[in-house]
């Protein structure tokens, strides 16, 4: 048995892959102790674990939508939380670390006590090498060409932080992508845009999803579904049509629409576009940033669905139709969700972790 600490971000595409992990871990003897905000509280200690609330957390930490902005804050939130949360661990004193890839004080943390550390990655991995191969590059260049002084800024932060601590910091497009000597990734090597680039410290372990067996309905017509996040008001009247059924859910109603769904119409969120995949669901993606633009463009890539990047009505109905009546799309969604199902889950994430500590562990 081994205690650890686990850093997360207060965001449910963050926060509620993990659940199911830290439920294992805590199944398997491992005593946790989980970081987060108090609206994540009764889902945390629900798996088991011991709930911590930050208490210097930044409270718009997460509004900020340009990357590199968010990078500032990022490293000032670090220098803000460390003092208290390294007071914290050494009190702990924990055998391990786990850390969102986007939680950088929990990287922080690891380097400046030495402890083995094990990276948290719900999302896809976003390096230079990714951005540069997928055409991202260029918008994160204007943006930052348009804000020189940010890469200032975020420099000498992370100068400040390196001469109290001793740690050279990150880069500012690395900072929100925090790898660890082991890094779990709840995705498969095939939905992960040029896996085989990031290295023997990545585990494909998919996502925690515990399979729901599709209820029968009244009708054969196909159901589109459409996530509650997109502007479906607006595209109501274009998707309503006598040859298929449309619907909107939210996050909650998600996991028991898909699994009956012909279509889904979603901005691109990983945690709702892999539960459609899961369900061999093609997919209709509408982002909003980057990163969803990057999920939707490996489902365009893997020829599992479609991406509109300024819809309007008629777009989005082109688009389903298209997807209703092209067999390829539903065969390459269920290849995707298949490699997702075989990567073996939160169960092969706790085995992976459980298999690291141990090396550690005196002998």
């Amino acid at each position: 048995m081994s205690r650890a600490v686990f850093f997360n971000i207060p965001a449910d595409d963050h926060i509620q892959p993990t659940l199911s992990l830290v439920a294992e871990l805590k199944r398997r003897g491992e005593q946790i102790t989980y970081f987060a905000t108090r609206s994540y509280q009764p889902a945390i200690e629900q798996t088991g674990a011991l709930f911590r609330a930050y208490e210097d957390l930044p409270h718009d930490l997460l509004s900020e939508t340009n990357p590199l902005l968010l990078s500032v804050r990022m490293a000032e939130a670090c220098r803000q939380m460390l003092p208290g949360l390294l007071e914290q661990l050494r009190a702990e004193q924990p055998d391990y670390l786990i850390y969102d890839s986007r939680s950088a004080w929990g990287w922080y943390a690891a380097q400046i006590l030495k402890l083995p550390a094990v990276a948290s990655m719900t999302l896809l991995m976003l390096n230079s090498t990714i951005l540069i191969r997928s055409g991202k590059l260029f918008p994160t260049l204007q943006q930052t060409l348009e804000s020189l002084p940010i890469i200032t800024r975020y420099r000498n932060v992370v100068m400040e932080l390196e001469q109290t601590y001793g740690i050279p910091g990150p880069g500012i497009t690395d900072i929100l992508n925090n790898t660890g000597a082991l890094t779990i990734s709840y995705t498969s090597a095939l939905f992960q845009p040029y896996a085989a680039s990031l290295g023997n410290s990545f585990r494909f372990v998919g996502p925690a999803i515990d399979p729901i067996l599709p209820t029968a309905r009244a009708d054969n017509l196909p159901l589109v579904v459409c996530d509650a996040l997109c502007d479906a008001l607006a595209y109501q009247h274009a998707l309503t049509d006598e040859s298929w059924r449309f619907a909107v859910a939210d996050r909650a109603a998600l996991p028991g629409r898909l699994p009956q769904a012909a279509v889904f119409i979603t901005r691109g969120t990983m945690n709702a576009a892999q539960t459609a995949l899961y369900y061999h669901v093609p997919l209709v993606v509408v982002p909003q940033t980057i990163e969803q633009s990057l999920v939707g463009q490996q489902i365009v890539n893997l020829g599992a669905g479609l991406q509109i990047d300024e819809p309007d009505p008629e777009q989005l109905r082109s688009a389903v139709e298209r997807l209703l009546t092209t067999d390829d799309f539903r065969r390459n969604a269920a290849t995707i969700g298949d490699s997702l199902r075989a990567a073996g889950g939160y169960r092969r994430a706790a085995d992976e972790i459980l298999a690291f500590v141990a090396r550690y562990r005196p002998a």
